[in-house]
């Protein structure tokens, strides 16, 4: 399983994603890190890279009765989010959510009994499309490739087999241009 939808979390000190109906929290400071772990019961999951490596603490609610693929797409973020990330394969631990708890950022296991441990391959979380102050972003390039459609249609009438090879040339030629302006650093396109 791969992806995950981000949901709003403007203002806490947690990312939270979505996988398969589960509410994944993953620490962005040590303060977050412990109101993640600390906000965690027995029906929670807890994740945390392996083997001494710093790194996010990841919370997945309700996660004792998630599916293994769940925990394995949370174990990838918490490779991500951690000084392994690099690594091509990375151990996370899993434990209970009531068998830690956090305090300066520093976690505690106080589950005595062996720490079930993934290996995983770290994967950057979605990260959301961050519009501009002020209004809705459009992506420069595009406005560039829908007007030059609109001034082919205009020129040729609708696009169609005939016609269809000048109408590319000339979208093809409008994004070049538009690529050269943003390449000056005008910020502008044509």
């Amino acid at each position: 399983m791969t992806g995950g939808i981000l949901m709003g979390s403007k203002g806490r000190p947690w990312k939270t994603l979505m996988v398969d109906d589960y509410e994944v929290r993953i620490g962005r400071s040590a303060a977050g890190n412990d109101e993640v772990t600390n906000g965690l019961d027995c029906t929670d999951a807890w994740l945390h890279v392996a083997d001494g490596y710093a790194g996010a603490h990841v919370g997945v609610i309700k996660g004792g009765t998630a599916n293994p693929s769940v925990l394995r797409q949370a174990a990838r973020w918490a490779a991500w989010h951690s000084e392994a990330r690099d690594l091509a394969q990375v151990g996370v631990y899993v434990v209970p959510g009531d068998a830690v708890v956090s305090f300066g950022g520093t976690a505690r296991v106080v589950w005595e009994r062996a720490r079930p441990r993934l290996t995983v391959v770290p994967e950057q979380p979605p990260v959301p499309a961050q519009p501009p102050k002020g209004g809705l972003h459009v992506d420069p390039l595009w406005s560039v490739v829908v007007g030059a459609l609109r001034m082919a249609v205009d020129d040729h009438g609708p696009i169609d087999k005939t016609n269809l090879s000048s109408a590319a040339k000339r979208v093809l030629a409008a994004i070049r241009g538009a690529e050269k302006g943003l390449a000056q650093g005008d910020g502008e396109t044509p």
